[in-house]
């Protein structure tokens, strides 16, 4: 159980969360001043809920005095999604690829309703991440990776899969590069997005790879059977750490510039932590 402060402080932040959101609906979807109402809580979270925390509900995995160690979530919510699979941020709504009914779930990110809802341009859509103002989903049955446009949900540009069976998806926006896992071949792929070519190889810190995101150098690996997150370099593949995810087993991951989410196989969205890498 949490401590009574931080419970207190936990509310208190998710009222904020809920009023950024609903501020930026009224100014026509102003992402600069969602970003600046939300940078507003920061400081709250730290002065006043850090100081006092005996429960290790915000610790970081990557601080070396927590290793393994992922006491609490921040937020959660269920998927609307029939079977979840994996996340990305655009930096306003959470998405989250909908594996049986083929559709792509535009989120809102304090409570997991829907804002919009894409027919996906693929029949399993699995892997999922965000680059210049659009979608890229993988199909392990087609072993394609897609570019959709993230308003109507068309086809804008496919390329082959790296390997055989293609899950989760990340975006390093500094390099341009796209980052594939596969559940085959255990490789994550670095990929130019313009043509598909394979610019380096890294293995999979897992056996069961699915979700993947990438954080400042970082990349974070969903193991569904071991229920474990990974944290890698995202060049050398070296293991920095590692944490148990929230429930079962972690499918899908992504990150909002703050925050770290993970969806679950038991259909749960789960906000982690607040702390960057």
């Amino acid at each position: 159980m949490a401590c009574e402060k931080c419970g207190l402080t936990l509310f208190i932040s998710s009222v904020l969360d809920f009023m950024c959101y609903l501020l930026q609906d009224i100014f026509l979807g102003s992402n600069w001043l969602l970003r600046v109402l939300r940078s507003l809580t920061v400081p709250f979270l730290i002065f006043v809920l850090l100081p006092g925390c005996s429960d290790h509900i915000f610790d970081n995995p990557l601080d070396p005095d927590n290793v393994g160690k992922l006491d609490e979530f921040m937020l959660m919510f269920q998927s609307p999604a029939e079977d979840p699979g994996d996340l990305a941020w655009d930096g306003i709504f959470l998405w989250n690829c909908d594996t049986v009914n083929a559709e792509i779930l535009q989120l809102y990110p304090y409570d997991g309703s829907l804002s919009a809802v894409l027919k996906a341009p693929t029949a399993h859509p699995e892997g999922l991440t965000y680059r210049k103002d659009n979608l890229w989903v993988s199909d392990a049955y087609s072993r394609r990776i897609i570019e959709v446009d993230s308003l109507t949900g068309r086809e804008i540009f496919h390329f082959s899969a790296p390997g055989t069976n293609p899950k989760g998806l990340a975006y390093d926006a500094a390099e341009d590069v796209l980052y594939n896992i596969d559940a085959n071949t255990l490789n994550i792929y670095k990929i130019d997005p313009d043509n598909g070519k394979i610019l380096a190889a890294i293995a999979s810190p897992s056996n069961s790879p699915l979700g993947l995101t990438y954080v400042n150098k970082h990349l974070y690996v969903a193991s569904f059977s071991e229920n474990i997150i990974y944290v890698i370099d995202s060049e050398t593949g070296t293991k920095l750490d590692q944490f148990e995810g929230p429930k079962h087993a972690p499918i899908g991951l992504t990150w909002d510039d703050d925050n770290l989410w993970t969806v679950d196989w038991d259909t749960m969205i789960y906000r982690l932590t607040p702390s960057s890498p």
